[in-house]
């Protein structure tokens, strides 16, 4: 079955579009009134925004924002949180090339024709690619899960505990050790739990 390609007939609204989600507060519902009104994005750009940002998964059927959007508007998250966006709005390019996000211009065209069946010089694909391409720019690809110590345990109220042990030094005379209490989103994306725990080295962990 041929796959629909995703894309905005105006690629380069990404840019406002993204900026101004994270400037606003997360609505109850990402509407009309709300592109229009709180981020400022107007007519039918606007209008094109809510199945858009439904494809790529951050908004639900009803436009209530998901867990994705949320994590999109924190800047350690960002990046991990789009390049899992890209891969489940093109999952059909991905599945003929699991590193869709390396190739060029020309063969990702070439994918795209391949999967949705349209003509080589389709508008549609043309757009897809110039979308696919702006969205790019936000990925971070390249998040590799290392938790390394840490020790994740998962419990029923969705709350999990983190328990990162100092190790002994030679010139240690006492012996720390710290509890941190984080609320873990509910995914299976490793993706977004690197971020997290990078986050963490980066901003805690520090010895």
């Amino acid at each position: 079955m041929a796959e629909k390609l995703v894309y905005l007939v105006t690629p380069g609204t990404i840019d406002t579009l993204f900026k101004r989600i994270k400037e606003a507060a997360v609505p109850e519902r990402f509407d009309g009134e709300f592109i229009n009104t709180t981020l400022g994005i107007k007519g039918g750009t606007g209008n094109a925004c809510v199945p858009f940002l439904k494809r790529i998964g951050f908004l639900k059927g009803d436009g209530a924002p998901t867990e994705n959007y949320r994590y999109f508007r924190n800047n350690n998250l960002s990046g991990s949180i789009i390049a899992q966006a890209i891969k489940q709005a093109y999952s059909s390019i991905f599945q003929v090339n699991e590193n869709a996000n390396t190739l060029s211009d020309d063969a990702l065209k070439t994918t795209m024709v391949q999967v949705s069946g349209l003509p080589n010089d389709s508008r549609q694909v043309e757009l897809a690619v110039s979308t696919f391409k702006y969205l790019k720019k936000y990925a971070n690809f390249e998040s590799k899960m290392d938790i390394g110590k840490k020790k994740v345990e998962a419990t029923d109220n969705k709350k999990d505990e983190v328990e990162i042990k100092q190790e002994e030094t030679p010139s240690s005379s006492v012996n720390l050790s710290y509890t941190f209490y984080l609320n873990l989103p509910n995914t299976t994306d490793i993706a977004v739990f690197n971020a997290i725990f990078k986050a963490l080295k980066d901003n805690m962990l520090v010895r």
